[in-house]
């Protein structure tokens, strides 16, 4: 049987919220023009870099971005051509497109690699 102490404890780990993780994704631009992309939840509540900001990539540039996120929360990518939201990939810029690789599960201490209209 277990003691009430160790219930209580057991019982506070579980109401505590989860603790961020920090991802690393590496971001390449492997479309003909420059791009915009953001990350973001499948129903959008969460998004980064948020804000009405989104990461620029150049023609054939690539970078890293870290983000927080929870264990287990899925991220996917949207990008469209810089002033053309008709060309899309991923998810595209409202999360309107159907693209069964193009999320990922946060885990701890994890990277993943991107590589937006190759």
């Amino acid at each position: 049987m277990l003691r009430p102490a160790l219930l209580a404890c057991i019982a506070l780990f579980f109401a505590l919220p989860a603790q961020p993780e920090e991802l690393t994704l590496y971001l390449a631009n492997r479309a003909p023009h420059a791009v915009a992309a953001e990350l973001s939840s499948p129903d959008g509540d969460r998004q980064w870099p948020g804000g009405g900001k989104v990461y620029m990539l150049e023609k054939g540039e690539q970078k890293s971005v870290r983000i927080e996120c929870r264990v287990g929360e899925t991220i996917c990518y949207g990008a469209w051509r810089f002033g053309d939201e008709t060309t899309a990939y991923g998810v595209g810029p409202d999360r309107e497109l159907v693209c069964d690789q193009c999320c990922l599960t946060c885990a701890p201490a994890s990277a993943a690699h991107i590589d937006i209209g190759g």
